[in-house]
């Protein structure tokens, strides 16, 4: 078996990236990848590891931040400020996942210079990672700033329109009260005058 040729290697992981940073669902390799090894080099597993913790921290800053957006929310009730600061959110996001896809990308290279023989381990096990990454962890993100910001404004629209309801119903309530008491006065005025 021969070693995967360093340039098909570098488009490989480059057109993964790419793809990755551009849109979701597994990137297909136009090649069949003979993978002689189905365990990575020890060095290797730490900068999968290593990712593994940076997108435990990218999660935990998402919510820390999308939790004091929201608090903030609730305190002051600014539609327009919320709605801007989580859309910042999300695209800052994206643009720290596009820096943690460069920076895989480059350590897995890095790591296909220290073990040629593991290329096409490496492009498998990079397009595993990132294939979750964007799909699991970020497109799940996204959906969840975007459907939060909906559901927030669906709530708002409800319980307006519940607010504008109970005083259209008490206004109505009091028309009809005083029209029967208007009409029960004059009742009483034409029986004594009868």
């Amino acid at each position: 078996m021969s070693i995967m040729k360093e340039d098909v290697f570098e488009k490989l992981m480059n057109d993964m990236r790419d793809h990755y940073k551009s849109s979701s669902g597994r990137f297909i390799v136009p090649y069949k990848l003979e993978i002689k090894d189905d365990v990575l080099p020890e060095d290797t597993k730490v900068a999968v590891n290593d990712f593994q913790t940076d997108i435990n921290g990218f999660n935990e800053s998402q919510q820390k931040k999308i939790t004091e957006n929201t608090d903030k929310y609730l305190k002051d009730s600014d539609d327009d400020e919320f709605d801007r600061k989580m859309n910042e959110i999300r695209d800052k996001a994206k643009a720290e996942s596009d820096e943690k896809i460069d920076k895989l990308v480059e350590k897995m290279k890095h790591q296909a210079k220290l073990h040629p023989e593991s290329k096409p381990l490496i492009v498998h096990a990079t397009n595993s990672i990132l294939d979750f990454f964007t799909g699991t962890i970020l497109d799940t993100l996204t959906s969840f700033v975007t459907n939060l910001i909906d559901q927030i404004s669906k709530l708002l629209e409800k319980a307006l329109q519940a607010v504008e309801d109970f005083f259209y119903n008490k206004a109505t309530e009091v028309y009809h009260f005083f029209k029967g008491l208007f009409s029960a006065l004059e009742s009483q005025k034409e029986l004594a005058a009868n």
